[in-house]
C-alpha cells in the first residue's frame, strides 16, 4: 500500500506499507494480523523538479518566438503558443507531424542540412528559412536546432536523441536589410555619377582612400592610380600648396569655393572650385577629409559671356547716353538763352519747356546712374556736408515739378547744421528722387509734400511725407527694387521708370545709411525716412572775409559738331559777356586755336576727324596756348571717362546736357578773382 502524506512542516513523504510474511508462515500462537514493513521516502526533490519543469514549461510557451520540440524522426512533439501565433498553425495540427512539411520547398534542402547537423550533435543555425504558414503566407525564419541528449518525447524510443527547434521572424528585418542595400547601392551609384568630383583624403598620410566614377572619367584615370595616391598628384603644381593649406585648416573650419586647378590625364588642367568638409570620429578628431571639386569651365566660360555682356551693355548705355544728351543739350542751352530774351507772353511756355528739359535730364541721368550702381561703379566725392544744403537745393530743384502739378511742399530745417561725411550732389539726388516721388503720388486735389530735417543722437533723420494713397502693403518689401513701381493707369499719370527709389537705397547705402517706409504718416500716404550717421569731425567754421567771386570776360573756344548746341551755348557766353569763337570739328578746332588764343577751350569729345582728347594733347604741345584752360564738354560721364578727360589733359568735365549754373561754377573754378 502506497499513500502521499505531509508532515506538519510541510515536507512531501510517499510511504509504502507491505507485510512482512504470509499468515501461513507464521509460528503458532502468532496474532493473526501478522508484521508490516513501512517505508518512508522523501518526495521534495522529485516536486521541485516537477515545479522547475513546469514554469520551464509555461516560460517556453509564453515565448514570442517558435520552440518546438522534435524526435528522432524530427516530428514535432512539443509546440508553443509561440509557434501557434507566429504560424497560425494549432498544436492539434501539427502534434507528431514532420516539420520539414511546414518548410517552403525551396528551402528544404538547407532545413534537411541542419538536421543533419543536429543529429550529428552540433547545433545548427541557418538565418532565413522561409516556413508557410497556416493562411499560406511566407515567413522567413532565423531557426537554430540544437540536440537535447535524454530529452525524450512520448512516443519516441529512449535512443533518439530529441532536437530542440527555436525560430525567431526575421521578416521585417530581412526586408529592412534589402531595402538599406538598395538604398545603399542607389547612394554609391548616385555618388559614383554625381556631376561634381569627389574623393575622401587621410588627413594625416594625405592619401586618397576613395574616389567616384566622376572623378576617374573626368580627369582620364584609373582607380588603382587615385586610391592609395597622394591627394596633390590631383593638382597641378601651382594647386599643390593649397590643397594642403585646406586640408591643414579643415579641422577649424569648412573650406568654400577655393578656385584651383586638376592635373588631367594627359597634362593639361581643369579649373576647379573646392569645397571640404571633415569627418570626425566620437571625440571629435579628423579621420577623413570630404573633398568636392566643380568643374568651373562652364561657370568661367558663362562668367566671360556675361563680363562681355556687361561691357556690351555699358557700351550701348555710354553711347545711349551721348547719343540723348547731345539733343538735349542744344535744348537745355537754347532754353537758357530764351530764359534771358522771353517776353512776359512766352514766359509760360518757356517754364514748360525748362520743366520738361529738367524731367528728361534727370530721367536720364538715373537710367544711367542705376546703372552704375549696379556693377557697383558709383563713386562718391566724399566730404562733410551740411546736410540743409543739399535738401534745400533738392526743394528747388524740384519746384517746378511740384508748382506744375499743384503740390505744396512745406519745409522744415533745424537751426544747427546737420553735418554728416558725404557726396553732396549725391544726397541732393537722394532727397530730390524721394520729394519728387511724393509730388507724383500726392493727393490730386490738394496735393502736399513735407520735407522734415533733423538730427536724432549720431544719427541725421530726413523724413518725406506726402498725401496720397501710401504704399501698398505687399509693395513695402519690393518698392526699393529695380523698377518696380505701383500699379500703372492707362494715362501713366504718375510716370516714372522704376528707378528712383532703387537709387535712393543704394545711395543711402553707400554713405552707411538707412532708408525705410514708417507708418504713422499724419498726413495719410507714404512717409520715407533717410537716417545717416553724423560726422565725427564737423568743419571749422570761419568768417567769410572776401567779397563775391567774379569771373572776368574771358576769350572761349567753343568746339561742338551739333550746329543747335553749338549756336545756342555761344549765345549763352556771349551774353555773359565773353568774347567766343566756335568750331564744328577736330581739324578746325586746333587751328582755331593757334590763331585765337583762347583763354578757355569748350570741347566736345564725340568730334568727327580728330577727336576732343586728341584736339587737347596737341594744344597742350603748344607754347602759345600754356595758359589756356579747357573744359570736356560730352555726353559720356561715367567716372572712367572723367579721368580720361583729365589725363588728356582738360582741366574739367561737364557732362551734356549743360546747365547753365553748372557752367558758372566750372567757370568760378576756373577763373574766379575777389
Amino acid at each position: 500500500l502506497q499513500r502521499e502524506m505531509h508532515d506538519t512542516d510541510g515536507n512531501a513523504y510517499l510511504i509504502d506499507l507491505a507485510p512482512l510474511a504470509m499468515a501461513s508462515e507464521q509460528p503458532a500462537g502468532a496474532d493473526a494480523m501478522g508484521r508490516v514493513a513501512v517505508t518512508f521516502l522523501s518526495l521534495n526533490e522529485l516536486i521541485q523538479q516537477r515545479s522547475r519543469g513546469q514554469r520551464l514549461a509555461r516560460m517556453m510557451d509564453a515565448s514570442p518566438e517558435m520552440i518546438a520540440g522534435l524526435d528522432g524522426a524530427y516530428r514535432v512533439r512539443t509546440w508553443n503558443r509561440g509557434a501557434q501565433d507566429l504560424l497560425g498553425h494549432p498544436s492539434a495540427a501539427v502534434l507528431g507531424q514532420p516539420l520539414r512539411e511546414l518548410i517552403a520547398r525551396g528551402h528544404r534542402r538547407r532545413f534537411d542540412s541542419l538536421c543533419r547537423r543536429a543529429h550529428d550533435g552540433a547545433t545548427a543555425t541557418a538565418d532565413s528559412i522561409v516556413v508557410r504558414t497556416a493562411a499560406g503566407r511566407e515567413v522567413t525564419l532565423l531557426l537554430s536546432m540544437t540536440p537535447v541528449p535524454g530529452l525524450t518525447a512520448a512516443g519516441a524510443a529512449p535512443h533518439h536523441i530529441a532536437v530542440a527547434c527555436f525560430g525567431r521572424d526575421v521578416t521585417r528585418r530581412r526586408q529592412m536589410e534589402t531595402d538599406l542595400r538598395e538604398r545603399e547601392e542607389r547612394l554609391s551609384d548616385l555618388y559614383d555619377h554625381a556631376p561634381d568630383l569627389h574623393a575622401s583624403i587621410d588627413p594625416t598620410t594625405r592619401l586618397v582612400t576613395e574616389c567616384n566614377q566622376t572623378l576617374l572619367d573626368t580627369l582620364s584615370l584609373q582607380r588603382d592610380a587615385v586610391i592609395g595616391q597622394p591627394a596633390a598628384l590631383l593638382c597641378t603644381a601651382d594647386s599643390i600648396a593649397e590643397l594642403g593649406s585646406c586640408i591643414e585648416r579643415i579641422g577649424n573650419r569648412e573650406v568654400r569655393d577655393v578656385r584651383m586647378s586638376l592635373r588631367m590625364s594627359d597634362g593639361s588642367s581643369l579649373a576647379a572650385s573646392l569645397n571640404m568638409s571633415a569627418r570626425t570620429d566620437e571625440s571629435g578628431a579628423v579621420r577623413s577629409c570630404r573633398a568636392v571639386w566643380r568643374d568651373v569651365r562652364k561657370l568661367e566660360r558663362t562668367e566671360a559671356e556675361l563680363r562681355e555682356e556687361v561691357r556690351r551693355r555699358e557700351r550701348f548705355l555710354a553711347m545711349l547716353s551721348h547719343e540723348l544728351r547731345n539733343p538735349l543739350n542744344a535744348v537745355t542751352a537754347a532754353s537758357a538763352v530764351l530764359e534771358r530774351t522771353a517776353d512776359t507772353e512766352s514766359q509760360p511756355l518757356l517754364n514748360t519747356l525748362t520743366r520738361q528739359t529738367s524731367h528728361l535730364r534727370r530721367l536720364l541721368d538715373d537710367l544711367l546712374d542705376v546703372s552704375r550702381v549696379t556693377q557697383d561703379k558709383l563713386a562718391l566725392d566724399r566730404e562733410t556736408v551740411d546736410l540743409r544744403g543739399p535738401v534745400r537745393s533738392a526743394i528747388e530743384a524740384t519746384a517746378p515739378f511740384a508748382e506744375e502739378q499743384s503740390v505744396e511742399i512745406d519745409a522744415e530745417f533745424p537751426g544747427d547744421p546737420v553735418w554728416v561725411h558725404g557726396d553732396c550732389d549725391r544726397l541732393q539726388q537722394v532727397a530730390s528722387n524721394l520729394i519728387n516721388n511724393g509730388i507724383k503720388f500726392a493727393d490730386v486735389a490738394a496735393g502736399r509734400v513735407e520735407v522734415r530735417l533733423g538730427q536724432t543722437g549720431d544719427e541725421a533723420e530726413l523724413r518725406v511725407s506726402d498725401n496720397g494713397p501710401g504704399v501698398a502693403g505687399a509693395l513695402k518689401d519690393s518698392v526699393f527694387d529695380l523698377f518696380v513701381q505701383s500699379e500703372a493707369t492707362l494715362d501713366r499719370s504718375q510716370g516714372g521708370l522704376g528707378v528712383g527709389l532703387t537709387l535712393v537705397r543704394s545711395l543711402v547705402d553707400h554713405h552707411d545709411g538707412t532708408v525705410a517706409i514708417e507708418s504713422g504718416n499724419r498726413l495719410g500716404g507714404a512717409d520715407f525716412v533717410v537716417r545717416l550717421p553724423t560726422a565725427v569731425e564737423t568743419p571749422t567754421v570761419l568768417t567769410d572775409s572776401v567779397g563775391p567771386q567774379e569771373v572776368p570776360v574771358l576769350r572761349v573756344l567753343v568746339v561742338e559738331d551739333l550746329d543747335g548746341a553749338r549756336q545756342a551755348l555761344v549765345a549763352l557766353l556771349e551774353m555773359d559777356g565773353h568774347v567766343v569763337e566756335a568750331a564744328e570739328d577736330g581739324g578746325t578746332a586746333v587751328a582755331a586755336a593757334e590763331r585765337f588764343v583762347p583763354d578757355l577751350l569748350i570741347c566736345d569729345i564725340g568730334l568727327p576727324g580728330l577727336d576732343g582728347y586728341e584736339v587737347i594733347r596737341r594744344l597742350r604741345e603748344s607754347v602759345v596756348l600754356e595758359k589756356m584752360k579747357a573744359v570736356a564738354l560730352t555726353g559720356y560721364g561715367a567716372p572712367d571717362d572723367i579721368e580720361e578727360a583729365r589725363r588728356a589733359g582738360f582741366d574739367d568735365h561737364l557732362t551734356k546736357p549743360l546747365r547753365p549754373e553748372r557752367l558758372d561754377a566750372a567757370l568760378r573754378r576756373l577763373f574766379a578773382t575777389t
